[in-house]
C-alpha cells in the first residue's frame, strides 16, 4: 500500500484540487514499500483555483500512451487527462480521509453510456453516447473505437496487444454494430471484471480517428509516431496546448468533455529536477502541487499555509532480482536476501512511518482478499547467513543494486539497504543513474538487482499475478519463471466472476442500471483464497520485492 500525500494551497480544500478530472489523473501517483507523492502551495490569490502549477521532477516522453517511452508521473498525468476511455472507475470519497479516490471494483460511463452483458457472459454490448465531439471538433462514432483499437494492435510501442491477449482472442474480437453501438467478445466469462479494468484504462484510450487519419504517413500509418509529440487529437479532459521540452506542458479544459467541462481550467506541469526546489516552489506560492517530495520535506511543508492530504494507493517500491543473472539465479541467494532487507528500519527512516509493509503484491484492502497464511519476511540477517551457509555459497555476496536518481526516497532506500545488508553476507554496491539510461537498462534486463516505483492499473488478481510473472511479459522484470505457480493460475482463473457492479449516473436508461446491474466480485471463497496462498508459495523464494514480504 502506498501513501499518497497530496499537497496543495490552503484555502480551498481538497475539492478543489482534486476537481472532476484533476485528482485522480492528473495526481496520480502510485509506489510498493507504501509510500508518500506530494503536491502543495501557500496562501491562494482567491477562494476557488481555476488554474493550477504542478512541480514535478520529469518531463513527458510522450503524449501518446501506445508510442512507447513511458517516462514516469508528468506523462502518465498528461495522457490520462487529454485521453478518454469508454468507461472508467467512478471517483468516490473515502470514508477516512475524505479524499476523492477512484473504486476500482466498480465502472461507469465515459464515452459509452452504458453497457449490457450477453447471457453467456462473453459478449459485452456498449451503447455509445451520442453528441460528442473530440477536441479538434470531430464527432465521436463507433467507427473511432474500432480504429483506435486496429491502431493499438498495429503499433510496436503499444502494451494493449499483451494486456489484452489472456482475455481476447484479438481485434476480430470487436464488433461495430451500428454508429452508436460496439461489442467485444470475451474468451472466457470470468475476465469481464479485469477486461471492464482494461477499458478504463491507458491501453484502452479512444481517438479522434478523422483527425489522426489526417497526419497518417505510408511510414506512420496510424499516426502513432506523429502523436507521441503532438496533442489535441483525443476525447479527454484537457487538450494540450502548448509544450516546452524540459521547462513545461499546458493543458487547458476541454468543453467538449463528455461528463462536462472541467472546473480547473488550466494545467501547468513544470519541469523541476531537484526535489528541494519543487519543495522551495510550493512554500514560496509559486507552485500549487508538487509531486515527488521526500517524506522529510512533506514534513516540514505540514501545516501553515501549506495542507496536505494523505490517501493509500496502489504504489510501491519494488526491487526486482533478476534470476537469469549471478547472483540471484542461485535460489538460495534470493532467498537469504529476502532476510537482509531491513524493511522496518526504511518505512521509520526514509518515509517517517507514512509506508506500510505487504504480504503480497495484492491489495489487502481489494474485495474479498483473503490473506492467511502470508506472512511477511523479517530483517534476520543470522537467518540470511544461515540459508547461504547451507547452499555452500561463499560470503560476502557482491550485489549491484541500480537506482533511479529520480527517485530521491529509493535512493535512501538503497543506502539503508547496502548498511544493513553487510551484516546479513552480502556486499552491495549502489548504482545510481539518470532516468532515461535507468529506464532503458530496467527494461532490458541489464541489471542485477534494482529498486524501481511501480503500480498496476488494473487491481485484479488476474492482472496483477500475470503482469509481473507470466513468461514473456514485458513487465516479468525479474524474469523469473515456475511452471507450478503457472498451473495454480490457471485453476484459480478458471473459476468464474460472478457478477459485474455498474456505477449508473443519472438518466442512465434502468433497464440497463437496475434489473441487468451486476455486482462485482470474484467469487468470495475459493478463486480468491488461491490466487493469495499461490503467490505466497510460489513468488517468495523467488523474488525479493522490498515493499512486501522478500516475495
Amino acid at each position: 500500500m502506498h501513501r499518497y500525500r497530496g499537497i496543495r494551497r490552503g484555502g480551498a480544500g481538497p475539492s478543489a484540487i482534486r476537481g472532476r478530472r484533476l485528482a485522480p489523473a492528473a495526481l496520480l501517483v502510485t509506489i510498493a514499500l507504501a509510500t508518500a507523492a506530494c503536491g502543495g502551495g501557500s496562501e491562494p490569490k482567491s477562494d476557488t483555483l481555476d488554474q493550477l502549477v504542478i512541480v514535478s521532477s520529469d518531463d513527458p516522453a510522450t503524449f501518446a500512451a501506445d508510442s512507447g517511452g513511458y517516462s514516469g508521473k508528468t506523462q502518465t498525468s498528461v495522457v490520462i487527462n487529454t485521453q478518454a476511455t469508454l468507461v472508467r472507475n467512478p471517483y468516490i470519497k473515502d470514508a477516512t480521509t475524505g479524499v476523492l479516490k477512484q473504486d476500482w471494483s466498480a465502472f461507469e460511463g465515459v464515452l459509452a453510456t452504458s453497457w449490457d452483458v450477453g447471457e453467456n457472459g462473453l459478449t459485452y454490448t456498449f451503447h455509445l453516447r451520442e453528441g460528442v465531439k473530440s477536441q479538434a471538433g470531430n464527432p465521436f462514432t463507433a467507427d473511432d473505437v474500432i480504429w483506435s483499437f486496429e491502431r493499438h494492435y498495429s503499433a510496436d510501442t503499444s502494451s494493449t496487444q499483451f494486456v489484452f491477449a489472456p482475455y481476447v482472442s484479438g481485434l476480430d474480437a470487436w464488433k461495430k454494430i451500428d454508429e452508436h453501438t460496439v461489442s467485444l467478445t470475451l474468451q472466457h466469462a470470468g475476465d469481464g471484471i479485469t477486461v471492464l479494468s482494461l477499458l478504463s484504462n491507458l491501453d484502452a484510450q479512444i481517438f479522434d480517428s478523422t483527425f489522426l487519419k489526417t497526419k497518417a504517413t505510408p511510414d506512420d500509418p496510424f499516426a502513432v509516431t506523429w502523436s507521441k509529440t503532438e496533442g489535441g487529437w483525443g476525447y479527454g479532459a484537457y487538450k494540450m496546448v502548448s509544450y516546452t521540452p524540459g521547462e513545461s506542458v499546458v493543458l487547458e479544459a476541454n468543453p467538449n468533455y463528455p461528463l462536462g467541462e472541467p472546473e480547473i481550467k488550466k494545467l501547468t506541469f513544470k519541469v523541476v529536477p531537484e526535489a528541494g526546489t519543487r519543495a522551495a516552489a510550493i512554500q514560496a506560492g509559486d507552485a500549487d502541487v508538487a509531486l515527488d517530495l521526500l517524506p522529510s520535506q512533506i514534513a516540514d511543508l505540514t501545516g501553515g499555509s501549506v495542507q496536505t492530504y494523505k490517501q493509500p494507493t496502489n504504489q510501491h517500491i519494488k526491487m526486482p532480482l533478476i534470476t537469469t543473472k549471478a547472483p540471484f539465479d542461485n535460489i538460495a541467494v534470493r532467498q537469504a536476501f529476502a532476510y537482509a532487507i531491513p524493511y522496518d528500519q526504511i518505512i521509520e527512516n526514509v518515509y517517517l512511518g507514512q509506508a506500510a509493509r505487504m504480504s503480497s503484491v495484492l491489495r489487502p484492502d481489494s474485495p474479498n482478499y483473503v490473506g492467511t497464511g502470508l506472512e511477511t519476511i523479517p530483517y534476520d540477517p543470522a537467518k540470511a547467513k544461515s540459508i547461504l551457509a547451507e547452499a555452500g555459497v561463499q560470503t560476502p555476496v557482491a550485489v549491484e543494486l541500480t537506482v533511479n536518481s529520480g527517485i530521491p526516497d529509493a535512493v535512501d532506500t538503497a543506502i539503508q539497504i547496502q548498511s544493513s545488508a553487510e551484516e546479513a553476507g552480502f556486499n552491495v554496491k549502489i548504482r545510481e543513474i539518470a532516468p532515461p539510461e535507468f529506464s532503458a537498462g530496467r527494461n532490458s534486463g541489464k541489471f542485477q538487482a534494482f529498486l524501481d516505483r511501480d503500480s498496476a492499473f488494473v487491481m485484479t488478481p488476474a492482472y496483477q499475478l500475470r503482469l509481473w510473472t507470466d513468461k514473456g511479459s514485458p513487465f516479468n522484470l525479474a524474469q523469473w519463471e515456475s511452471k507450478d505457480f503457472y498451473a495454480a493460475m490457471a485453476t484459480a482463473l478458471a473459476v468464474p466472476t460472478r457478477s459485474v457492479r455498474r456505477a449508473c449516473r443519472s438518466g442512465t436508461p434502468s433497464s440497463r442500471c437496475g434489473a441487468r446491474r451486476r455486482r462485482l466480485s470474484s467469487s468470495p471463497t475459493s478463486s480468491r483464497r488461491m490466487l493469495c496462498a499461490m503467490g505466497s508459495r510460489a513468488s517468495r523464494p523467488e523474488v525479493t520485492w522490498a515493499s512486501t514480504t522478500g516475495t
